[in-house]
């Protein structure tokens, strides 16, 4: 069974009761688990498979990006964490694959063929890495310097080459690997984006666009349109060039290429007349023009699509958008969904769809006719989690249900514990491997079969739970140790297979405690120790509790500690490990067999230490840091004192060790992930409920998180 959260340091602490002559004992918690209410027993069945998230996880936050592959069935999303998700699919029969690459600031990709794709990713300082995805497995291909910072990195399609536009304004033709082709670099080019349409007759057309430039009095921006001719390992420049003039830096949302490549189109401010956004069509071969009133008006921040038919939509993102037809001049009315949590500003366009972000989920809706689909996860909240005695299993306590996962196969086992939806738990752990030990807030213990979620024990501990410590013993059964809102005198049970012994108050005004085990002893040996505010360490065993102590006999015993520690773990009889950190480099001091040795913890960065704990074994310490918003996790060797991996994870709301030390459960507000206590490696990751394809928007969102346990 899985060591419970370790004390943190306290925040409270409550006058003790007055006129006690004993520590508080009271009459043993035993119940028949017959005498519960029928709602609280669960059905003699066989567990359920849980459907969770298999190969891809959620965004952990609103996605504010989208790249669409020139095959219009493909797409790389980017959310406001910095994770990315690449999208083989667009119609829900595919979930998204993690894309390790944090944070790009630009995005290409397209369709090597089959299930093989290519992807590039620009990063803030003008590097770049290129990615072959197959089958949801990725291969880095290559890394572009940032010493050539890029503006833009673009994937032609079919994967096999790459236009790459410089800071310095040359574009480079790239092979797959990152190697030069060719390249255009001419005195006063100032090249600074590229159009494309993939499907023009004849082959892919790309469009160079100048940046723009302001002449001096005038109010509009000039812009260069420059017609590029692709070829394999070569390009070149194409006459005619043509100029526009746009109210602003030409981007993707004022400046498109039309599917046939023969016309570029844009958006500008009408200068008379009403204040409405006009629509302009202008041929590369001539420059011919033709402009049309959109009727949206210039208070709108618009998003443009180009429709087939020479048609363009213009999206108010308010959810009403206006159709213009630039042969006819007609407007139609459209509407596009629209909420809060739908991101008009994030959109693209194909042909026929519509994509844009809703919240952590990706939003498909079809432009012709009314339909759409919201692509994404559930999101699930652990509660808690516990692992059994060698990390074979971990429980997972979920916000309405309790969940097994089996870590031993190949392929990890899931089952749902019948009699559980809707019964959130505060704390989860294993009695032994076919039995759950879970608390709710409000002090209600009970111990369960997983496999059929049979109740067998049941108990009130007597307070609302703020989180729990429990420790098994080799020959069974064990010892939870319920810390309580009021942060004072906690509540020590005794846990066997078939009973639950005693409930028991540990006495004084403690402001740490946590649970006492020396090795090779029974468990009524076990107990708990204590710390008062003068920095006195007491222990007392289950059986001394049993009997009484007064509060003069609690009060009298004890040994005075050097240092006033902040966290604390008691590892047996002899070895204990005080944490000071504060402002500091957190220290610890360790006490072996009466010799004291003070330790600063090599490569741990100085930040208050919110979690300390220490695996049952004695093997490793876990110290789990506050970096705002985001916590730093650093594995320690608890012999040596140096740290063994680290990661930076969120929202932490559960840590648990195995009881060899080999395997560390963390339990997150977004998700829950399994360690291995040597190396770090992830043993398992759930982070969502299955992959949904729905066709009605989803009711919970996420918001963003800088860091997640779903981005490891």
């Amino acid at each position: 069974m899985a060591a419970g959260l370790r004390p943190v340091s306290l925040l409270l602490t409550l006058a003790a009761l007055a006129g006690c002559s004993s520590a508080g004992a009271t009459q043993p918690q035993t119940r028949d688990p017959a005498s519960d209410a029928p709602s609280e027993r669960a059905p003699t069945s066989n567990a359920a498979a849980i459907a969770f998230a298999e190969t891809g996880r959620p965004h952990v936050g609103p996605i504010n990006l989208i790249a669409l592959a020139p095959s219009e069935d493909g797409a790389l999303t980017r959310d406001r964490g910095g994770g990315v998700r690449l999208w083989t699919a667009l119609d829900g029969s595919a979930e998204p694959v993690v894309v390790p690459i944090d944070d790009p600031r630009a995005m290409s990709l397209a369709r090597i063929d089959g299930s093989r794709w290519l992807l590039a990713l620009l990063d803030a300082s003008g590097g770049a890495r290129i990615v072959e995805s197959e089958a949801g497995a990725l291969r880095p291909i290559a890394s572009l310097s940032p010493l050539d910072p890029l503006l833009e990195l673009h994937v032609w399609p079919g994967g096999e080459q790459l236009i790459a536009i410089g800071a310095d304004h040359v574009v480079r033709l790239l092979d797959r690997e990152g190697r030069e082709l060719d390249r255009i670099d001419r005195p006063g080019l100032r090249v600074a984006s590229l159009r494309l349409a993939p499907d023009a007759e004849g082959g892919p057309r790309a469009l160079l666009v100048t940046a723009g430039e302001l002449k001096p009095g005038d109010s509009l921006l000039t812009a260069e349109l420059l017609p590029l001719a692709v070829a394999e390992g070569s390009f070149e420049l194409v006459e005619p060039r043509q100029r526009v003039e746009l109210d602003s830096v030409p981007d993707r949302n004022n400046l498109q290429l039309s599917p046939d490549g023969r016309t570029a189109v844009l958006l500008r401010r009408g200068r008379v007349g009403p204040g409405t956004w006009r629509v302009y069509a202008m041929q590369l071969d001539d420059g011919r023009q033709v402009a049309v009133d959109s009727a949206v008006p210039i208070s709108a921040v618009p998003r443009m699509g180009l429709l087939a038919g020479g048609r363009v939509l213009v999206d108010q993102t308010t959810g009403l958008a206006h159709i213009v037809d630039l042969r006819s001049g007609d407007i139609e009315l459209t509407g596009l969904r629209n909420t809060p949590t739908v991101d008009g500003l994030t959109a693209v366009f194909t042909n026929t769809q519509r994509l844009a972000g809703a919240g952590n989920w990706l939003l498909v809706e079809q432009l012709e006719e009314p339909g759409q689909l919201y692509l994404g996860y559930a999101p699930i909240n652990m509660l808690s989690a516990g692992l059994s005695t060698t990390g074979s299993r971990v429980a997972w306590a979920l916000a309405d249900r309790l969940v097994v996962e089996d870590l031993g196969d190949e392929t990890p086992g899931l089952a749902e514990v019948p009699g559980t939806r809707g019964v959130p738990c505060s704390f989860v752990d294993f009695l032994d491997d076919e039995h759950l030990l879970t608390l709710d807030w409000v002090g209600g213990l009970r111990v369960r079969r997983w496999r059929d979620g049979e109740i067998t024990l049941a108990a009130d501990t007597g307070n609302n739970t703020q989180s729990a410590e429990f420790l098994s013993h080799d020959q069974g059964g064990g010892l939870l140790l319920v810390h309580t809102n009021a942060w004072e005198n906690p509540t020590l049970l005794t846990v066997r297979e078939d009973r639950i012994d005693a409930r028991t108050l540990v006495p004084g005004h403690n402001h740490l405690f946590g649970l006492y085990a020396p090795p090779q002893r029974p468990l009524s040996d076990w107990g708990a120790w204590t710390i008062e505010a003068g920095n006195r360490l007491r222990r007392f065993t289950v059986a001394e509790l049993d009997a009484g102590l007064s509060t003069r006999t609690a009060a009298e015993r004890g040994s005075d500690l050097k240092v006033a520690p902040e966290q604390f773990a008691l590892i047996g009889d002899e070895t204990h490990y005080a944490l000071v950190s504060g402002a500091t480099t957190p220290t610890v001091h360790a006490l072996r067999d009466g010799d004291a040795t003070t330790t600063e913890i090599d490569a741990v960065a100085p930040g208050f230490v919110a979690r300390f704990a220490v695996s049952p074994d004695g093997s490793r310490i876990a110290l789990l840091q506050q970096r705002d918003p985001a916590q730093a996790l650093t594995i320690v060797d608890a012999e040596t004192l140096t740290p063994r991996w680290a990661r930076m994870v969120f929202s932490t709301t559960g840590l648990s060790w195995s009881d060899d030390g080999e395997a560390l459960a963390l339990a997150a507000s977004d998700g829950g992930v399994v360690f291995d206590g040597d190396s770090g490696e992830l043993l398992t990751s759930r982070c969502g409920l299955a992959f949904e394809a729905r066709s009605t928007p989803p009711l919970i969102t996420s918001f963003a998180q800088p860091i997640s346990v779903c981005s490891l």
